[in-house]
């Protein structure tokens, strides 16, 4: 994110330099964002989707639920 130069002098926001908390956080982030990749390819591979034609959610109740409230909302 992109701040002017006064922001600093304006509302100072001491920063973290811990490199253990900063391998940490990005450890967790890395760990998630892979294991999110590995579901969603499994979900494409067992249900033999197309991941640009099709919804790879769409058998969940959630999506369901949020449909169904959206088509009648539109009055579909």
């Amino acid at each position: 994110m992109t701040l002017p130069s006064f922001a600093d002098r304006i509302a100072p926001v001491p920063t973290t330099h811990n490199k253990t908390t900063f391998f940490i956080v990005s450890f967790i982030s890395l760990a998630s964002n892979l294991s999110l990749a590995i579901y969603q390819f499994n979900k494409i591979r067992k249900n033999k989707l197309n991941p640009i034609k099709d919804e790879i959610y769409a058998d969940t109740k959630v999506y369901k639920c949020v449909i169904k409230e959206n088509i009648n909302k539109e009055g579909f």
